[in-house]
């Protein structure tokens, strides 16, 4: 991942040179709360910026933080910000932009960074998971506090880890009650005939930057979107396409145990998609 980074890094307003602990984006201290956001581009522009950004301004108001990015309600300073630092890295494709937030809990002092991780193959519709493993033996938290970054990030840590002990790209994340909630790499859809169920929000299941830009494309498809709390592996089974969309793209998940899948509906939300943002 490191490969693809570009040369310059936005941090406090100044562009400047990446230095190299910066590339892995875990800008820890120990007097300093961190949480960090992640947006999507193509070209200059922002996709889908309105979900991340109301998430945005929430946790900003949770850790009181001084943020020059936050600063107007619009999105326009941070759109404008991003734009910089994608012109300046010469980055005209698809990206990743994560936004690291850190205020030291001694002085109250905000540092804002901006790190763009091109990726022109984001949205490549051959994106898949093999085989959808599993979830791991520790559920996930639950509760306000287990929903702030900084719970959710240690927790996705212990999930890769088991992850890389399967020698696994991606497996079922469940809550306290063994409902699923999503998948590692993001939120699950699953479609029977003209139906596509998602884990609702209420099972714990974290808004993520898709999610609703593709509930919105499915409704215009006229698809009937249910939204359920009590998901679990029988539904799995009885699905005849899945898939899991997040900020690594929309793969297509091949099978589940005996289940195969096919993979119709995905590839039309990216073919839409593609019309309502060229070159997404």
């Amino acid at each position: 991942m490191t490969e693809l980074l570009p040369k310059y890094i936005w941090h406090n307003g100044i562009i400047r040179e990446i230095a190299e602990d910066e590339k892995k984006f875990v800008p820890y201290g120990m007097h300093s709360i961190v949480f960090q956001e992640t947006l999507l581009s193509s070209g200059t522009g922002i996709l889908f910026l309105g979900e991340t950004l109301r998430r945005l301004h929430y946790f900003a108001g949770i850790y009181d933080l001084s943020s020059s990015l936050l600063s107007d309600q619009s999105g326009e300073i941070l759109s404008s910000e991003i734009k910089r630092i994608l012109i300046r890295n010469k980055c005209y494709q698809k990206a990743r932009c994560h936004l690291i937030f850190q205020k030291d809990s001694e002085t109250g002092q905000t540092t804002e960074k901006i790190i763009v991780e091109p990726d022109p193959f984001l949205f490549h519709p051959s994106k898949n998971v093999a085989l959808l493993f599993p979830p791991p033996a520790l559920n996930k938290p639950e509760g306000l506090a287990a929903r702030l970054p900084s719970p959710e990030r240690e927790y996705r840590k212990l999930v890769k880890m088991y992850l890389d002990r399967q020698g696994a790209s991606d497996c079922l994340i469940c809550n306290q009650q063994h409902q699923i909630t999503e998948t590692y790499l993001g939120n699950l859809f699953l479609v029977e005939g003209n139906t596509v169920k998602t884990p609702a929000l209420l099972a714990g299941t974290t808004q993520g930057l898709l999610r609703q830009p593709i509930i919105d494309e499915l409704v215009r498809r006229n698809k009937t979107i249910r939204e359920e709390e009590n998901i679990n592996a029988h539904h799995l089974l009885q699905a005849t396409e899945a898939f899991t969309a997040g900020t690594n793209g929309i793969f297509f998940i091949k099978g589940y145990e005996s289940r195969r899948y096919f993979d119709g509906v995905r590839k039309d939300i990216l073919n839409a998609f593609d019309e309502i943002h060229p070159g997404f």
